[in-house]
């Protein structure tokens, strides 16, 4: 492991996640507001705006879900470092498609929503990355502050990306384009953050199958009881919040006439 400044490091990663939890959430929101832009308002439309909204949220939260197994083997076989690299140059690559997506077709569509799917899959990749480079990045007493920091940024992000994505949709005017070119702006941003990321040693567990991965993390949650319990409390926790956010959405846009 490189062993350098690990105060850098942290705040490195730190920024290279919040960047990316903003782009996810703030996509999301552009892709929705853009799907909903043709749904008259009022009871007729209700249906259709909560249909239009549950396809973007599943079409960014199922590859979040398919991949985060096989990115659970990928970060045991490969450097975590590198994959968080990688992952933040395809997220460059991904914002500038949506751009180039709008620009084909200012109201979104299907272009736009492959990209949501891809973001989705893109940040399940770079999830176990994140969470397990914290050992190697700051020494044993601060792993439970640095998690606490990680979470922090996620949240603020999230918060930040749901409410902003569409004040820069409405800020875009008649060119959403734009608001895809600021979200590749700050993509690039978290990408020279994850630049700063000290290079790590090979992860320990690079012959380790597939199967022996999956067995090995259910082995972990059938043997700890109160790891079992905070997984499923965390799962809990995320489907309320998604749909919760889905319902305010439809009910803001679709009852209240709010503006995007």
């Amino acid at each position: 492991m490189t062993a350098a400044r690990p105060e850098v490091s942290l705040r490195s990663l730190l920024l290279a996640q919040f960047s990316g939890a903003f782009n996810d959430n703030a996509w999301k929101m552009i892709v929705t507001f853009l799907l909903l832009g043709s749904v008259v308002a009022g009871a007729d439309g209700q249906a259709e705006a909560q249909a239009l909204t549950t396809k973007a949220f599943l079409v960014f939260t199922l590859p979040l879900v398919l991949f985060s197994l096989p990115a659970a083997w990928l970060a045991d076989r490969l450097a975590k470092d590198r994959i968080i690299r990688w992952m933040k140059a395809g997220e460059i690559v991904l914002m500038a498609a949506g751009a180039l997506a709008l620009l084909i077709e200012p109201r979104g569509g299907l272009l736009a929503l492959l990209v949501l799917g891809a973001m989705g899959a893109q940040s399940a990749i770079f999830s176990p990355a994140k969470y397990g480079i914290i050992p190697e990045l700051v020494a044993r007493d601060r792993i439970v502050a640095a998690n606490g920091a990680l979470e922090l940024a996620t949240f603020v992000a999230i918060i930040l990306g749901t409410g902003l994505g569409g004040i820069m949709l409405e800020l875009s005017s008649s060119r959403p384009a734009l608001a895809a070119l600021a979200l590749t702006l700050f993509a690039a941003l978290g990408f020279v953050a994850a630049r700063r990321i000290p290079r790590l040693a090979p992860a320990a567990a690079r012959d380790e199958s597939f199967r022996a991965t999956l067995e090995g993390g259910w082995r972990a949650l059938h043997r700890d009881r109160a790891l079992m319990q905070a997984t499923l409390g965390s799962a809990a926790c995320w489907l309320l919040l998604a749909l919760l956010g889905q319902d305010i959405l439809v009910y803001t846009k679709n009852d209240l006439a709010l503006g995007d």
